[in-house]
């Protein structure tokens, strides 16, 4: 058989048992860390349930987190809803509102195709976006750190507590 003849059949048997959503509706839940004295990192957790006029549920979701890096969603059956999860430098650390692109199978097969042939990946059209606001890490709290007060007022407190012996010995 001939490849094209091939690959027509399996394109038509994926489309023919592939779930589809058309007109997703979806709600979002989003997080990241905001405190650079409690993490290392910046994490971005964006968790959503998808609602198709089908009523099809637990296809498979890829996301984009930057041109040309796609990730496989999370689906979590007991909730009916997706996850996608990741982390960066907090100097690398993208703020400001960041749109996640979501691509089902086709969509995925038409991006790797685009991202093969070098071409605009942004000609690639999304099932849907999920949009996650970042205001951005910064140091939350007090100006020196806990640690340093405890050791400064430990050491104060020794310093106390030896002279007022000193002069009780006196």
């Amino acid at each position: 058989m001939d490849s094209r003849v091939v690959a027509l059949l399996l394109s038509v048997l994926a489309l023919a048992y592939g779930e589809t959503c058309t007109n997703p509706s979806v709600s979002t839940d989003t997080y990241t860390s905001k405190n650079i004295a409690l993490s290392t990192e910046t994490a971005y957790v964006a968790e959503f349930s998808v609602g198709c006029q089908e009523d099809t549920k637990g296809f498979n979701l890829y996301a984009e987190l930057e041109t040309g890096h796609l990730v496989p969603v999370a689906y979590v059956p007991e909730s009916s809803t997706y996850q996608v999860s990741w982390a960066k430098d907090h100097k690398k650390a993208v703020t400001g509102a960041i749109a996640l692109k979501m691509f089902n199978d086709e969509g995925f097969a038409a991006y790797r195709k685009v991202q093969r042939s070098e071409g605009d990946l942004s000609s690639v059209a999304p099932l849907f976006t999920v949009t996650i606001n970042h205001p951005g890490a910064s140091r939350e709290g007090l100006f020196v750190q806990t640690e340093f007060l405890a050791v400064v007022t430990s050491l104060l407190v020794w310093w106390g507590a030896n002279t007022m012996r000193s002069q009780i010995m006196e």
